[in-house]
């Protein structure tokens, strides 16, 4: 095997340097997507869940006469007054059973 010369191998590693430049580039380029993408998904994530509470809020206050004049520790009093009955567990673990079956 013929031995390369100084100028050659300088230039050979002059080349990988560069090809190991370009890979760091493309890598950080990907991170940066890879970032982008994650912050777009947590975001609809949370405009879900937002319209979803937004959702729930009105259907809560249509069916509550002055609801709105109701205070949070209130609201909590007739949910779990409301939850807590044999009806309520039921639909509550027929809902659940439902959803694990699909």
């Amino acid at each position: 095997m013929k031995q390369k010369s100084l100028p050659q191998l300088e230039a050979e590693l002059l080349q990988h340097e560069q090809a190991v430049q370009a890979y760091e580039k493309k890598v950080s380029q990907l991170e940066n997507q890879l970032s982008k993408s994650v912050t777009r998904y947590k975001n609809q994530e949370r405009r879900i869940r937002t319209h979803r509470l937004i959702e729930r809020g009105a259907i809560f206050e249509s069916l509550i006469p002055n609801a709105d004049s109701l205070t949070n520790e209130q609201v909590k009093a007739l949910l779990s007054v409301a939850l807590d009955t044999a009806e309520a567990r039921a639909f509550l673990e027929k809902v659940a059973l439902v959803k694990s079956t699909k």
